[in-house]
């Protein structure tokens, strides 16, 4: 279909030390639009969407952002909220829309085929189900439910135009509270921390480093392989581990003991975990010390580390950084016990990395947002308009990532380790997403920002207010 809004301009290229413009489009945008985006993993092709009042417009570009399609479909009378997620089968895109009915979806289809795109409604039978989390997986999209009081998890699955629904019955699993006390899966996704809201789940994507701020939830979900895995870290002595098989729905389920640590009397103990493809890593801490466990899935210690307040880190790869609500507000701390007291006294968190067989990891701590009209004010949304792209849409995971220590304090440390966890020796060196960070905080005049991986590198787009160009960066580690 001939493109009605878009006119392309010469290809432009450049390297600089941080980033590469790959490529700069003249983009006129329909006003007061909202703007997501699709990558499709086996033909790396990217395809945007443009939505406003009146019309949904999707634009597909191949791996070179060459503009290679485009469709248009009026707005439908029923009143479409947000966008959740999406499906991708046989070169048709679906993505589905929230309505003010909690039960209702909307699937648009778009066709490129036929060059043609359809609605369908769909009503979900959610009874006594509440919603935990809205994910695209493999271009298979999931409403992932819990049954209220009990240890029920429902997976509502689209695939394409196929609509089933799964259940996990964990009802024979037995789970616990932060006291130690026998409880049901429903109570812990119900409750409340600091960093999550009730009935929230935080995804956990390998696209860019996870942020402190995703990973110091209690309750993330991964996806490995064909699994969908959950941990819960609301009881400070354990991890609890579920890991559920997309393909068959069968489940197994874990208890991963958090590391033995020299008490404090005067201050209690806080602990948090991160999930990898092949095991878990685990930090228990107060303010006096701090160890790292690394396990297998079957339970066995693979490698420990310690931090003493009065000793030097020895697995440091960095100096230790405190952020105040900017990257640019940055200064160096001298000592160990700096990082202790801070860790401690926020919300501690690790995040791992993995780059040709290198674990990037990153250990610290994350405050709340101090300025709570900051998200109000779009901070938190990288510069997206409107209120029609949901939060859980995978596609904005990463800019969301990059943004999410907008308005917090941040301190951490950088670490190199091999798959074993022992620690490598050197400089941790600056990764895409540092760069990336600093980039968006430089260029706060575009506009329609999103970021994205694609053959195996990071890409920043975003639409310059004054030019209109619409530009592609490509940021490599």
């Amino acid at each position: 279909m001939k493109n009605i809004f878009l006119s392309l301009i010469l290809l432009t290229s450049l390297n600089s030390f941080s980033q590469e413009l790959v490529k700069s489009t003249a983009f006129t945008i329909p006003k007061k639009s909202d703007f997501f985006q699709i990558i499709e993993e086996d033909t790396k092709n990217v395809t945007f969407f443009f939505s406003n009042k009146k019309k949904i417009n999707s634009i597909r570009f191949n791996n070179n952002f060459e503009i290679i399609d485009s469709l248009s479909i009026a707005k439908t009378d029923k009143e479409l909220k947000d966008i959740v997620g999406y499906s991708i089968s046989d070169n048709k895109y679906y993505n589905f829309w929230s309505t003010s009915e909690d039960n209702e979806l909307i699937s648009q289809c778009f066709d490129y085929n036929n060059k043609k795109v359809s609605n369908n409604l769909h009503k979900l039978d959610f009874g006594k189900e509440k919603v935990i989390k809205k994910i695209s997986i493999k271009n298979v999209f999931y409403v992932v439910t819990i049954t209220k009081n009990t240890n029920i998890l429902n997976f509502h699955v689209f695939n394409g135009n196929q609509y089933n629904k799964k259940i996990v019955d964990l009802s024979e699993r037995v789970f616990y509270n932060f006291e130690d006390e026998k409880t049901s899966l429903w109570d812990i996704f119900s409750g409340v921390t600091s960093m999550e809201s009730s009935l929230s789940l935080q995804t956990i994507s390998n696209d860019s480093p996870a942020s402190l701020t995703f990973t110091a939830c209690k309750r993330k979900c991964y996806s490995y392989n064909d699994s969908f895995e959950i941990t819960l870290d609301n009881n400070k002595k354990f991890t609890q581990y579920i890991n559920i098989n997309l393909k068959d729905f069968t489940y197994n389920c874990a208890i991963f003991n958090q590391p033995e640590i020299i008490e404090n009397i005067d201050f209690t103990n806080d602990s948090n975990s991160f999930l990898l493809e092949n095991g878990i890593v685990q930090m228990r801490l107060n303010s006096d010390n701090m160890v790292m466990h690394y396990k297998n899935l079957d339970n066995i210690l693979i490698k420990s580390h310690k931090i003493l307040r009065d000793k030097e880190i020895e697995f440091k790869n960095s100096e230790i950084y405190q952020e105040n609500k900017s990257v640019k507000s940055t200064r160096v701390l001298d000592k160990s016990n700096q990082l202790l007291r801070k860790i401690y006294n926020l919300n501690p968190s690790l995040s791992f990395y993995t780059k040709n067989g290198v674990y990037y990891v990153t250990i610290g701590s994350v405050s709340t947002v101090q300025n709570n009209n900051a998200i109000m004010m779009g901070g938190m949304l990288g510069g997206l308009t409107g209120a029609l792209i949901g939060a859980a849409l995978t596609s904005n995971y990463s800019i969301n990532n990059v943004n999410s220590y907008y308005d917090r304090k941040v301190v951490y440390m950088n670490c190199l380790f091999d798959q074993n966890l022992n620690h490598l020796a050197g400089d941790a060196k600056k990764l895409a997403f540092d760069k990336l960070r600093v980039f968006v905080e430089d260029n706060k005049n575009l506009d329609y920002k999103t970021v994205f991986k694609l053959n195996s590198n990071l890409y920043f787009s975003g639409l310059d207010k004054e030019t209109k160009n619409y530009s592609f960066y490509k940021f490599t580690d």
